[in-house]
């Protein structure tokens, strides 16, 4: 099928440009779940989903320092912006919300998008004390 190599073809050439260490591979299941996902509605005339959900966590650990709560702060910015270089292992601009609608855009068009479940500091501190 045309559509699933495409996707396959995307996913394997970003996978070569935004390998991590130890996660290789993990985050481009997604363009090859969408093409699977459509396929199975051309086939059957079944849609298994409506929204394209997924996960995300920024800078991990428990540190409250200054330096870290500003890092978290501007690391949000790896949701959007194209000039924005991840500050952590990735090492590279992200734009996950571009991303994410770009997958389905090419492999399952239709969908919608979104990010169901974040985080981006520990319990301990509480929002308004991370804009200040």
């Amino acid at each position: 099928m045309e559509l699933a190599r495409l996707c396959d073809e995307r996913s394997r050439s970003a996978e070569r440009q935004y390998q991590g260490p130890g996660r290789a591979r993990r985050a481009y299941y997604l363009p090859w779940l969408l093409s699977q996902l459509k396929q199975h509605e051309q086939t059957t005339g079944q849609r298994l989903i409506d929204v394209f959900s997924v996960h995300l966590y920024g800078p991990a650990g428990s540190d409250t320092s200054i330096a870290t709560q500003l890092l978290r702060n501007r690391s949000t910015r790896s949701l959007w912006d194209k000039n924005y270089v991840d500050e952590g292992w990735i090492n590279q601009a992200v734009q996950m919300i571009p991303r994410l609608k770009a997958w389905v855009a090419s492999c399952y068009p239709g969908l919608q998008t979104a990010i169901t479940e974040y985080n981006w500091a520990p319990r301990i501190i509480s929002t308004a004390h991370r804009a200040g």
